[in-house]
């Protein structure tokens, strides 16, 4: 970590700072951190709302708020964490917490949607299943909450009881869902980054569920566990939102051999190129990576750099399109930024955002309703194969790739 401007800054690529309007704008002014005159007009307008706004206001959040605007008008990846915020951002990148043991995402027209179960977490043992939308935290409807709100309302002191109401598909007709309440305690959960599972026909299958800290690690040992008679992996990166660029990299160091994995170019020009560092762990067994929509940043770099080097096929649908690299600048009131610095670039020179994500070699498309969706990730790997298109589609191809 160093600091620059003020700022501590975190070197953890992803692929008080404001005590009071006024002060902080009339310091930043002073001290030539800021060339326009403009914040100047902030201290100014900051002062005129705290003195006359027709209702006492709360000038850390508004100084929060301006700063989510102005963060908000450079890309949709430059963000700002409150002290709240930025604490789960890094119990997250740990994976370690107290909750029931579910990953979500955004889901539509609100709530969250269940995208996977994690193992020996509450959820595991409970009615909860993928594809599942909480629509209510302990009956507080979601339809007016943030996305992270959401998270901090599941999520609380171990052994203390919450209720989540659910909406899902009732079987086969998408257009009827049924509602149930869930009772669970919560409990620490670990999210494990990375799992296996064998196949009977001796394919591995590898669910990497985001890159965090020492995921690289988690993914060599699991490597290593493999038994001789393995003739090919399958490896999942579908809802895989990226995390730490390292990871990636070394994740994918561990089935070449040598070349460049990526190259990040900020506004002076190349700020660093990665190449293979060591032998291939695993250069020989055919690799499928599922990718969907969802993946993204340090995901679609694993990807599209094993697509690059002819390594791997790629099946599923074109992934998330980011390509853009963040760091983290923590600030003196436990708050944080995340600002985009450089932009990735693939072995073959190909930039992810301009070309719209990674496009798979093999395409399988996929409704968002399908059953594939809300299957058990808990549930037996042949059990899921038959109901998970995308998933058979890149077992099929790991087949023949064995064949040949």
């Amino acid at each position: 970590m160093k600091l620059i401007g003020g700022f501590l800054v975190t070197v953890a690529v992803l692929a008080g700072g404001f005590t009071a309007g006024n002060n902080f704008a009339i310091y930043t002014y002073e001290a030539g951190l800021g060339k326009s005159e403009n914040l100047r007009t902030m201290a100014d307008l900051f002062s005129q709302i705290e003195s006359d706004y027709v209702e006492e206001v709360d000038l850390g959040l508004l100084e929060y708020a301006a700063i989510n605007g102005a963060l908000e008008s450079l890309d949709p990846h430059s963000v700002f964490f409150d002290p709240d915020e930025y604490a789960e951002l890094q119990r997250d990148t740990q994976g370690n917490y107290y909750g029931v043991g579910v990953e979500v995402r955004q889901a539509s027209p609100f709530g969250l949607e269940v995208s996977g179960i994690i193992p020996n977490g509450p959820a595991e043992s409970s009615d909860l299943m993928v594809g599942d939308r909480v629509i209510a935290v302990d009956n507080q409807s979601l339809e007016e909450i943030s996305y992270t709100d959401s998270i901090f309302l599941i999520r609380g002191p171990i052994g203390e009881p919450v209720s989540l109401t659910v909406e899902r598909v009732n079987g086969e007709d998408t257009n009827q869902l049924t509602t149930h309440n869930i009772d669970l305690v919560r409990d620490k959960v670990h999210t494990p980054s990375v799992t296996l599972e064998l196949s009977n026909d001796s394919i591995a299958y590898i669910h990497f569920r985001k890159f965090r800290l020492d995921s690289s690690t988690e993914l060599s040992e699991l490597i290593e566990e493999l038994p001789s008679s393995t003739k090919a992996i399958v490896i999942d990166l579908r809802s895989n939102p990226g995390g730490l660029l390292s990871e990636a990299v070394k994740s994918v160091d561990l089935f070449v051999d040598e070349g460049t994995i990526v190259t990040t170019r900020g506004r002076a020009g190349v700020l660093l190129e990665t190449f293979a560092a060591t032998s291939g762990t695993v250069t020989e067994l055919p690799l499928v990576v599922l990718i969907d929509e969802f993946s993204a940043s340090a995901a679609e770099i694993f990807a599209g750099a094993l697509q690059d080097f002819g390594r791997g096929e790629i099946v599923g649908n074109t992934s998330y399109g980011k390509g853009s690299v963040q760091a983290i600048y923590e600030l003196p009131d436990e708050s944080a930024m995340k600002l985009t610095i450089a932009r990735y670039h693939l072995p073959n020179g190909r930039a992810i955002e301009a070309m719209g994500g990674v496009d798979p070699d093999i395409v399988v498309e996929i409704p968002k309703e399908s059953a594939h969706t809300r299957v058990r990730f808990r549930s037996a790997l042949e059990e899921r194969l038959p109901e998970d298109p995308q998933l058979t589609t890149a077992f099929s191809t790991a087949l023949e790739l064995i064949e040949q």
